[in-house]
């Protein structure tokens, strides 16, 4: 009996370190704006399961309260990122993916498309539940461009994530470090 209280405290504990924050830094260019780590935090009374059952009327919202930021059609985004990159926005589109372990990041996509921006949450401070996809977001927060490497692109890939890799196993992605997100899925 001791044993089976052993095996499953450890792997209670395998289970929550199953998706560690992986998030690479931003790489930014010299003279550029701040990464989105100097944005302020969101705060610490947000849920971080992405189990918690909050949906009130088939909506979501975790992280901070928006704070008004630009609107930007999520399409533009996606066609001219470095035009965005460093800038706060908000955007909308569809989860087209979410990490299948924990809910720690998101891809969210245009209308019609299916490969988008993956969207993290600021300081990990909030996930998204594990059963978003299709759900309509809305995120505020800062785009990056972030190299990732051979290493990174495989343990997304391994939660779910649509990685196109170099020649080398690297991947360039379009990311967007989010500070509050509120989701909608449509009524059952």
């Amino acid at each position: 009996m001791l044993r089976d209280l052993r095996i499953g405290t450890l792997v209670l504990a395998l289970g929550l370190f199953a998706c560690e924050k992986k998030t690479p830094p931003a790489t930014t260019a010299p003279g550029s704006a701040a990464p989105a780590s100097a944005q302020p935090a969101a705060p610490a009374s947000q849920p971080t399961s992405a189990t918690d059952g909050d949906w009130k009327d088939n909506k979501l919202h975790r992280g901070a309260a928006f704070a008004g930021a630009e609107a930007v059609d999520l399409g533009a985004i996606l066609t001219s990122p470095e035009g965005f990159k460093g800038k706060p926005l908000q955007t909308s589109g569809t989860i087209a993916r979410v990490c299948t372990r924990k809910g720690c990041w998101m891809e969210l996509a245009a209308q019609g498309q299916d490969k988008g921006i993956r969207i993290t949450f600021k300081d990990y401070g909030f996930f998204v539940p594990t059963d978003s996809q299709g759900a309509k977001a809305t995120v505020e927060g800062l785009v990056e461009i972030n190299t990732l490497s051979k290493e990174d692109a495989a343990h997304l890939e391994g939660e779910g994530a649509k990685i196109t890799r170099n020649a080398a196993g690297e991947a360039v992605e379009l990311a967007m470090v989010a500070t509050g997100v509120e989701l909608a899925r449509p009524a059952k």
